[in-house]
């Protein structure tokens, strides 16, 4: 199924990353975009899935995917949701609240983002245009792609033999897994 409309671009990937390039084009009045991701609505990226870390690494002063708007700072969000004199109070942003952030953004900046679309295949058609297969069967065209897959976008996840043929699966997890620690 293929409509015939042409996307000036497809971001694959909904997350962080995603979330930011659509924001950064739409910015730049590119706004015949769409973003794909795999996953259900507000579960894309690995903060409420796989992530292990209870805090983001970086530190929580640090701006990112605001592009210089203060009022879509993560400290502009978190104040407003918890009080000034709370953002003192942490050190670094816990990762569930940095997922919740991503929500708002996407929320507040009505990106258009597709969930649970699966990117399988890209087919080069014509000089400066794509068709892109989804899961289903459906076809989309566009003439730019950004791959922002995060972790994802190194490939197959993989486990070392060494692990995985010497041990029973219920001894180990891959990260991308969930991992039952009571198990």
């Amino acid at each position: 199924r293929e409509d015939g409309h042409v996307y000036d671009v497809v971001v694959v990937g909904g997350g962080q990353s995603g979330l930011a390039t659509a924001f950064g084009l739409l910015r730049e009045r590119i706004s015949n975009i769409i973003v794909l991701d795999e996953n259900p609505a507000g579960r894309e990226g690995p903060w409420d899935t796989y992530a292990r870390m209870v805090t983001l690494r970086t530190p929580k002063h640090l701006t990112s995917i605001d592009f210089g708007v203060p009022s879509l700072t993560f400290r502009s969000y978190w104040e407003a949701a918890h009080g000034v004199e709370s953002w003192e109070r942490i050190d670094k942003i816990p990762r569930g609240d940095w997922m919740n952030y991503l929500r708002w953004y996407r929320r507040v900046l009505r990106l258009p983002v597709r969930n649970d679309a699966r990117l399988d295949r890209i087919e080069p058609i014509e000089k400066g245009l794509f068709r892109l297969h989804l899961n289903g069967g459906e076809t989309l065209l566009t003439r730019k792609i950004v791959l922002a897959t995060g972790i994802q976008g190194g490939g197959q996840w993989h486990t070392p033999s060494l692990v995985g043929n010497r041990l029973p699966a219920s001894r180990y997890a891959h990260t991308s897994q969930a991992i039952d620690y009571a198990g």
